[in-house]
Order: structure tokens, then sequence, then C-alpha cells
């Protein structure tokens, strides 16, 4: 997904800007509001995006496996996470540092842009699916309202 379109030595030379690490179920690997901007890609295992709502509350936003990626809104725009990301299995997760994969897109520029494009694609299915989701909210409350 991340790394499609790109060639075997492409793929190869992005892995090596980053670091593989390893979680155990139950980690905390992203907390909303922190100022990391890594970029990460799933090998193995299974990861939970959630939102808090409160002290106490969250929102399970989506559920990610391996060749998923995850953090690409930080990556992109260099402000805090939006939502924390917990391992619901053990995981092997590739942490790609944002200024390590600048200098490697600005020498290899069609890296860079077959990376961009992919986390495009994946944030325009991501919002195709938020509207959706928000039209059936505001139908349901609607109904609400009439009923």
């Amino acid at each position: 997904m991340l790394l499609d379109a790109l060639t075997d030595k492409e793929k190869e030379m992005v892995m090596a800007t980053g670091a593989i690490r390893e979680y155990s179920e139950g980690d905390l690997i992203l907390r909303e509001g922190d100022a990391s901007t890594s970029l990460f890609m799933i090998i193995e295992g299974a990861v939970q995006v959630r939102k808090g709502l409160d002290q106490d509350r969250y929102k399970q936003l989506k559920d990610l496996m391996a060749g998923d990626f995850f953090g690409e809104m930080s990556f992109l725009t260099s402000t805090p996470r939006s939502a924390d990301v917990l391992s619901v299995q053990d995981c092997r997760i590739l942490e790609i540092p944002r200024d390590e994969f600048l200098a490697l897109a600005r020498k290899h520029p069609s890296i860079g842009m077959n990376v961009y494009r992919n986390i495009a694609e994946e944030l325009a299915t991501r919002l195709r699916r938020n509207n959706d989701d928000l039209k059936r909210a505001i139908l349901w409350a609607l109904e609400e309202m009439i009923s």
C-alpha cells in the first residue's frame, strides 16, 4: 500500500531511512497530542487507531494490519498526533522519520512522488468513508428529531 509502485530497490531505500520497532500487544505506539512526525508501516501484527473523547472514553477509528500505515497526518504537516495508536497484537513496525524520508525524496523524486501519492489516495479513501459516516449520523439525528 504505502510502497506500491516502487521497485524492490526503491522499497529497500525507503526502508533504510527508518528502523523496525517491535511492540507487544497492548503497547501504546502513539499518543494523541505528541509532537513526533514519523510515518509508520505495519510489517506484522495489528493496531487500533482511537480518538480520545474525554478522560475515560475513546472512539475506535480504525483497525490496521500488515501493509497498512499510520501517522501520515503528522508526517505531512508536522502537527501533533491526532489520535492514539495501540497495538492489539504483537507487532513489527517500520518507523520512517520525516526528515530522513524528505532527504531521500530530494535525491530520488520519483520515490517521494509515489509514496506521497499513495498517502494521498489513502487519505482520500478515509475522507470519503468519513463523509459517508457523517451523512448517516445526520440522517439518524434528523429521523430522531422527527419521531
